[in-house]
């Protein structure tokens, strides 16, 4: 079984993003589950992992940003397929990875951070990943903090070929105090160089 889960803040950007690829990917016995609220969303995060830690049969848990697209045209039969195959493909129950996000690689490729448009967890990241509440940052710096707390327990963080992309990419990049401030406070936190935006 495969869980998806979504934190919502805007209702259109959700409807015209996240909802399309829980549409097309979840399976009829899919786990799926949503929270609205105001950033940071980090809470509503764990509170949707706390949820999806409990069940047993769980063998990934999709947590997709609001505004994540698929790609035109896309269909249940062919891009819904071919998402759930990839995901399956590289979270064989052997893996030491424990977070797969979406990149243009046919392979599995290890990086160090993920973007925030779709992150896979493991069934051990479920167990053991959580928004850092402390931190209070946006989402996609949450992201990168998880990523450096599977790391720091020799964990991989990994990418898929899930061709998704960010409808509100260009509003995200604007708000550039907001994302500098969270990626310092990541910083911070792990003493990396996050590569702040110049």
């Amino acid at each position: 079984m495969i869980g998806f889960g979504c934190v919502t803040t805007s209702e259109p950007e959700f409807r015209a993003g996240a909802a399309e690829v829980i549409e097309l990917a979840a399976e009829p016995d899919s786990l799926l589950m949503r929270r609205h609220g105001k950033a940071p969303v980090g809470p509503l995060c764990n509170e949707m992992l706390d949820v999806a830690a409990e069940w047993d049969d769980l063998e990934a848990f999709v947590l997709l940003a609001e505004d994540v697209t698929t790609p035109p045209n896309a269909t249940a039969a062919g891009w819904g397929s071919a998402f759930l195959a990839e995901l399956r493909r590289l979270l064989v129950p052997s893996s030491d990875v424990a977070l797969i996000g979406a990149a243009g690689g046919l392979d599995l490729d290890k990086v160090d951070l993920l973007d925030g448009c779709a992150v896979v967890f493991s069934p051990w990241a479920l167990r053991e990943l959580r928004f850092d509440d402390a931190l209070a940052v946006p989402f996609d710096c949450g992201v990168a903090d998880l990523c450096h707390q599977a790391q720091a327990r020799d964990r991989l963080v990994a990418t898929g070929k899930f061709d998704l992309g960010r409808a509100a990419l260009c509003r995200r990049l604007g708000d550039r105090g907001r994302l500098v401030r969270g990626k310092v406070a990541v910083w911070r936190k792990w003493s990396v160089d996050l590569e702040l935006e110049r």
